[in-house]
């Protein structure tokens, strides 16, 4: 009984120990100052030459037998500042900024939260929200982080909301690398 119990650790360690499982994929993005979480080696997305001069870059992979989008996307914030430079009540504006926005975007908020670590400099939301793309409900799942002066985002889309377990077993591994 006891190496049955000690093989089931073994086996959950092993598994969730690295990104691998399902054949995913840590990438480190920007300059390698952004690791995320792709099914496959992710394509550089064209940027309209309007947005180019503000610094956005992003990077994407779908899945289409899963009816799966990834987008990893910097830009730079909209903040005088470095984002660790304001006070705590900022976090409550980030928060509102972001909320409204997808409300804008006709988007339905199914859940959201935010930290704000001012000593590290460092502002993160991760939040859910579903909309309409051809007539069909969609879903999306992101991590924002706010770092310094720059807005990461690491995004999965999904066309089924059970499918929202990828984003969740993997929106830790999606992190800024300082």
């Amino acid at each position: 009984m006891r190496f049955h119990n000690i093989l089931k650790v073994l086996v959950l360690i092993f598994i969730s120990s690295g990104l691998h499982a399902q054949d995913f994929y840590s990438y480190k993005l920007f300059d390698n100052k952004f690791q995320a979480v792709f099914p496959g080696e992710p394509s550089e997305t064209p940027i309209p030459n309007e947005y180019k001069k503000f610094g956005i870059k992003a990077y994407q992979y779908g899945d289409q037998v899963n009816q799966l989008t990834f987008t990893s996307q910097l830009s730079p914030s909209s903040l005088k500042y470095n984002v660790g430079e304001y006070k705590q009540s900022t976090k409550k504006m980030l928060d509102e900024s972001i909320t409204k926005a997808l409300k804008y975007d006709n988007r339905k908020i199914i859940s959201f939260s935010s930290t704000f670590k001012r000593n590290e400099n460092i502002y993160t939301a991760i939040f859910t929200s579903s909309f309409f793309s051809e007539g069909q409900k969609r879903y999306a799942s992101t991590k924002q982080i706010i770092y310094k002066k720059k807005v990461y985002k690491w995004t999965v889309m999904y066309s089924h909301l059970k499918d929202k377990y990828i984003f969740d077993n993997y929106q830790e591994h999606c992190k800024v690398i300082k």
